[in-house]
């Protein structure tokens, strides 16, 4: 072991679903850099701080309608709120230009039911991610995968990442027959930008959906000379 530095991060989001279910998160890591050799190992943990807000208000509920009324008043609770905090955590392997990885989501598995008195369990959601990078002069080509499961249901995503001269970035991705997933962003210095676009492939049909589109705004509040010694990692995650 020659080497020990260590680096933390926040991350923010926000998900607004049809104007009526609302999710906010906070969450907070520390990750371990620990080289031995050729191997670098990055064990790390993430604290997650979660609350949903749902607005009654906006729903049709049964109810709500009557055989012979038609559509009537129906709970006087309009709108509820649940916080709860999730631990997880996780270790990646990194050998030269392999990276191989396991993390576990909601450890302490939180109760995360809207309803009062009533329990509605957060399951252990288990991942696992595999990538090998591939130099071919300024361009670093990267093939990537990983598999989720939670609670007797699974995910595969698989895809390509392509970033030149550590700057433009650009992936392609498909997630279990469901979405093909596309992705630019630009990195410079200490801030970087990504714009994510999911088409759905699977019988919803992209016309109802309407896909989904994502931003990412990020900063980077460290000296990247003082970790010369460090390649970077690219690593996928699923949330």
């Amino acid at each position: 072991m020659t080497k020990l530095n260590a680096f933390g991060g926040i991350h923010i989001q926000k998900d607004v679903q049809v104007n009526t279910f609302f999710t906010s998160q906070f969450s907070g890591f520390y990750n371990q850099n620990i080289k031995i050799k050729n191997l670098l190992i990055r064990p790390s943990i993430e604290l997650t701080y979660s609350q949903k807000y749902l607005n009654f208000k906006n729903l049709t509920l049964g109810n709500q309608i009557d055989p012979h009324a038609g559509f009537i008043s129906g709970s006087s609770d309009q709108y509820q709120y649940k916080n709860y905090l999730s631990v997880s955590a996780g270790t990646i392997f990194y050998f030269r230009k392999a990276l191989i990885g396991f993390s576990t989501y909601n450890i302490n598995q939180p109760n995360q039911s809207l309803i009062n008195n009533t329990v509605s369990i957060l399951p252990i959601r288990y991942n696992l991610q595999a990538s090998y990078q591939l130099d071919i002069s300024k361009l670093a080509i990267s093939p990537y995968a990983f598999y989720c499961f939670q609670n007797g249901f699974d995910q595969l995503t698989y895809g390509i990442d392509f970033m030149y001269n550590n700057k433009i970035n650009l992936a392609f991705s498909t997630r279990s027959r469901d979405n093909v997933n596309f992705i630019i962003g630009y990195h410079h210095k200490w801030v970087g930008f990504n714009y994510s676009y999911d088409y759905t492939v699977s019988q919803l049909d992209n016309h109802l959906t309407g896909g989904t589109h994502e931003f990412a705004l990020f900063f980077k509040f460290w000296n990247r000379g003082e970790h010369k010694n460090y390649q970077e990692i690219k690593s996928v995650f699923c949330r």
